[in-house]
């Protein structure tokens, strides 16, 4: 929780500070996904990578979640999954709303890091990100731990060229490994030797991205600029603007190059048809941007994570739980001046808060681990950079106030009887501004353990 808590205040610093602008984050997808969802929903779904992505969307319903629940159930049960597959698995559980900690009777978490044989540096990124996809406990000394993880995709890459290849730090690195490995790395950009081999594989893929916007594994293609494109957003950097940008080109304009306007993505712009694989690839690639524009990353999902208590049903001296209610009443595009209050039934689930999950996490971390500091204000010396602030109501009935001034965030909490209340003060732009999440993957990428 400690390792999200940072990535959730370093994105809520970016939130203060965020102003509006056109430049980042300014291609519209929206239609793009709407349409390759309808057609991967119309059909039989078969990919955990697309059931997650259209998890991310919130494009399932309860019954094709379930649906595809029953298929992992039979793939547990069969057994003998290597460790991408078991690592697929758990992602896609997380996806659908299952525990990967007990499904079938097994502990799908603990098998996989308990994994001891060296494999190959996707087996390695899949068992990262599937480790990460919730705050699973995992021991320090376990063959696949976290800290194990990242010692491996580290020690693979090109210590000349940055970025990885197939074959590990002897071999060239090439565009799709480099941009699945970022993905993998996106929870572990606190650590010196990952941002400095971050740091070095986005300039590899700099140099590697022609003046269309596309990338080139054996010729420039649909699926390798998608994996670039999710490598770059997960770590925090925009494909849309800056260094990645060229005559307007970028690589999300040229991805969008290979749509066949029915849904389908083709392979090679020379192809007459869509390309199954590369729909696959694109439409995780679009996705990833997406989230990217909105603050999140692709492999991070909407509800409570392992570990977290499900919501209580009210007792006799609660209220009757009723939906989260906003008032936009202060919500303007004024720059200096924009609140959003959203009110929490009293028992306290921040499941349905219309906010991001980082900053769930941050308000709930605070309240759990009652952080106080003697000296709570709304904001630094000059006002700039407002600090978080929660205001507990005690069984006394006296408000007690918690925060931690650890971090700069703009986050306000306040217990009423009536249930939470959640004011979000000084965005800086209006809501519906793309720059929040922009800005604050990029500043969480560039100071993040600095």
């Amino acid at each position: 929780m400690k390792r999200r808590l940072i990535k959730a205040l370093f994105l809520s610093t970016a939130l203060a500070l965020a102003i509006p602008f056109s430049a980042a984050a300014s291609v519209n997808v929206t239609n793009d996904i709407d349409l390759t969802s309808a057609r991967y929903k119309a059909d039989t779904l078969n990919s955990d990578f697309v059931v997650a992505a259209l998890a991310k969307q919130g494009k399932l319903t309860q019954a094709e979640k379930d649906a595809y629940l029953g298929k992992l159930k039979a793939r547990i049960s069969a057994g003998n999954m290597n460790v991408s597959t078991l690592a697929k698995t758990i992602i896609a559980l997380r996806a659908v709303g299952a525990d990967p900690t007990n499904i079938e009777g097994q502990h799908l978490v603990k098998q996989l890091y308990e994994q001891t044989a060296d494999k190959t540096i996707y087996d390695y990124a899949y068992a990262l990100i599937a480790l990460d996809t919730a705050d699973y406990t995992v021991p320090s000394d376990a063959g696949y731990s976290r800290e194990a993880l990242v010692a491996k995709i580290v020690a693979a890459d090109n210590e000349t060229t940055g970025g990885w290849g197939y074959g590990g730090s002897a071999s060239a690195p090439d565009v799709d490994t480099t941009g699945m490995v970022l993905a993998s790395l996106a929870d572990h950009l606190n650590k010196p030797e990952v941002d400095a081999a971050v740091d070095k594989a986005v300039s590899y893929l700099k140099g590697e991205m022609k003046d269309n916007g596309g990338f080139d594994n054996y010729g420039v293609n649909s699926m390798t600029t998608a994996q670039a494109l999710i490598g770059l957003t997960s770590v925090g950097i925009d494909p849309t603007a800056g260094d990645f940008t060229v005559r307007g080109n970028n690589p999300v304009t040229h991805v969008l190059t290979y749509r066949t306007g029915d849904g389908l993505f083709k392979w090679l712009s020379t192809d007459t048809a869509g390309n199954a694989f590369a729909t696959e690839q694109v439409f995780q690639g679009l996705v990833a941007y997406d989230a990217f524009t909105k603050g999140d990353t692709l492999y991070q999902f909407d509800f409570p994570k392992a570990g977290e208590p499900a919501p209580q049903e009210p007792g006799p001296t609660q209220p009757p739980v009723a939906s989260p209610v906003i008032d936009n009443q202060n919500t303007n595009n004024n720059t200096n001046n924009n609140t959003v209050t959203v009110t929490v039934p009293a028992n306290g689930d921040f499941s349905q808060l219309p906010v991001s999950e980082t900053v769930k996490e941050t308000i709930k971390e605070i309240i759990t681990n009652n952080i106080t500091t003697n000296t709570v204000t709304s904001g630094s010396a000059n006002g700039s950079q407002p600090q978080i602030i929660v205001v507990q109501q005690t069984p006394e009935g006296e408000m007690k106030q918690l925060s931690t001034t650890t971090k700069p965030v703009v986050t306000e909490v306040k217990t009423e009887t009536t249930g939470w209340t959640v004011d979000l003060k000084d965005l800086g732009i209006g809501l519906g501004s793309i720059g929040l999440g922009t800005l604050g993957l990029f500043l969480r990428r560039k100071f993040l353990g600095a």
